[in-house]
């Protein structure tokens, strides 16, 4: 009788006889093991099973085995490891049921266990495939209805608006920036419209990612700007705003030139006539003090025609004065430059101080026709006090 053969229960009436009772799985599994001389931890680093479960093959010790189905994989790879048949020894194979003796599972049992699993298989196939169905239409219907009520709440709510550059609140530009570019995000081709505190109003249109971007003019100072979003297709309005401020620095203040060719620096004049001649900002008003050494005062005006010059004169009595040009210009600033002059009148007869009046006034006062005529003349004449 093979191996094999005393495995299998023989049945009753049998020809076949056996002088002495077949050994069991475990001692079988021990028996191979030790003629092929390796130990109990040898197998278990070769095959990757713990040793305490190849012991427990041995010793037939249902309670130190994992469960069946992993019990019987293993027994398996230790009787093919072993040298033998291991769909023979997984047939020999049983766990003790209550009641029931020690002795080895009939295989007619066996075979019928596992032919009803096998007859109840193509129902279990098709049960889960009817759940798999049932499942995968179920999740069609929860995404196809997500997608319409986020659909549906995209056609309702109303369109966002958002400024992602630039990130401030506040921008302060320098001086001179006529335009700035901002940029944002909104609806897909949602329509933006950006109005401006100066009363400006532009628009553009996101695309289909809903970016947009927009170049705004500026003034000098503080411009504000409020950016709303119109949704395409139904017309609603963004329910809030973005809002940016823009204040470009005011340019510096340049002082108007003036360039006073007459009176030139330290001029000395004998006859109390002091002559002027300058030009500066086109159409200016100049300011003329004369200041001398005693404290005396004199200011007069000039205005500069279209070419910035202007022409005129200034009679002051003797002595050291300093002349100062003053002129404004629109924005404020102001332009400055002083001359000297040294003033001496001939013979002993002494002047008094006097002050330079426009020849429209000061003429008009004179009652002798030739004194007005003579006085027209000049730009300027000495009044005597």
């Amino acid at each position: 009788m093979t191996e094999s053969e005393s495995l299998i229960p023989q049945p009753t009436g049998s020809t076949v006889e056996t002088t002495s009772q077949a050994p069991s799985i475990g001692d079988r599994l021990r028996q191979a093991r030790e003629r092929r001389g390796v130990s109990i931890a040898e197998a278990s680093a070769t095959l990757k099973i713990r040793a305490p479960i190849l012991e427990a093959f041995e010793r037939e010790d249902h309670t130190q085995l994992p469960p069946r189905v992993y019990a019987l994989g293993q027994l398996r790879t230790y009787s093919a490891y072993l040298g033998l048949d291991p769909a023979t020894v997984v047939a020999g194979w049983h766990e003790p049921s209550i009641g029931a003796d020690s002795g080895p599972a009939p295989l007619q049992g066996a075979a019928t266990a596992i032919d009803r699993l096998a007859s109840l298989r193509p129902g279990v196939i098709r049960s889960t495939r009817g759940l798999l169905a049932i499942g995968g239409l179920g999740i069609a219907v929860l995404i196809i209805s997500g997608f319409m009520v986020l659909q549906l709440l995209r056609f309702l709510l109303p369109p966002s608006i958002a400024i992602t550059y630039p990130i401030e609140a506040v921008s302060n530009l320098a001086a001179g920036t006529l335009s700035y570019e901002i940029k944002g995000t909104a609806d897909a081709n949602a329509s933006i419209i950006i109005s401006t505190s100066a009363g400006a109003q532009l628009t553009t249109q996101a695309d289909e990612s809903g970016l947009w971007s927009l170049i705004v003019p500026l003034g000098t100072g503080r411009t504000e700007i409020v950016a709303n979003s119109v949704k395409a297709g139904t017309g609603g309005d963004s329910s809030a705003t973005a809002e940016r401020v823009f204040v470009v620095a005011l340019p510096d203040k340049v002082a108007p030139e003036i360039t006073v060719s007459q009176p030139s620096a330290n001029l000395a004049v004998q006859n109390g006539d002091v002559p002027i001649s300058l030009s500066t900002t086109p159409n200016s008003d100049i300011a003329i003090t004369a200041t001398d050494t005693a404290g005396g005062l004199i200011t007069s005006t000039l205005t500069s025609d279209a070419s910035g010059a202007a022409n005129g004169g200034i009679a002051l009595p003797a002595g050291r004065w300093t002349l100062s040009f003053s002129v404004t210009n629109a924005d404020g600033a102001l332009g400055q430059t002083t001359r000297t002059v040294e003033v001496s009148l001939p013979g002993s007869r002494s002047r008094s101080r006097a002050a330079l009046q426009p020849r429209g006034f000061a003429c008009g006062l004179m009652a002798n026709l030739t004194q007005q005529s003579a006085c027209r003349e000049r730009p300027w004449l000495l009044v005597r006090s």
